[in-house]
């Protein structure tokens, strides 16, 4: 699970370890899971990683308002994948769609 940038250390990983992260999650088959909620604070776009959904079929990535954009009491977050077989699943979560 790339946790990128890390809270509350700040720290990014090189677009080479994530790289890595992507095909290793390729070659052994588990769901690549993307906390992507402070990618925004990211302002160099050339230091912002893509987002996991964007590179692996398998990927989740889960993003939000309230960390980058100070937009807490919106609650707005959203869960975002390439994967249809994924979709039924997460609206199963408890509380992971919908305002539970």
């Amino acid at each position: 699970m790339p946790c990128a940038p890390h809270n509350p250390a700040g720290y990014l990983p090189s677009r080479e370890l994530f790289m890595r992260a992507v095909e290793l999650a390729r070659r052994h088959g588990p769901i690549l899971f993307g906390d992507e909620l402070h990618r925004g604070l990211v302002f160099d776009e050339d230091e912002r990683l893509p987002t996991a959904c964007d590179l692996h079929e398998r990927a989740v990535s889960l993003g939000c308002l309230s960390n980058s954009h100070g937009l807490a009491g919106l609650r707005l977050d959203w869960i975002a994948t390439r994967d249809a077989e994924l979709l039924p699943i997460v609206d199963a979560w408890p509380g992971a769609v919908g305002a539970g």
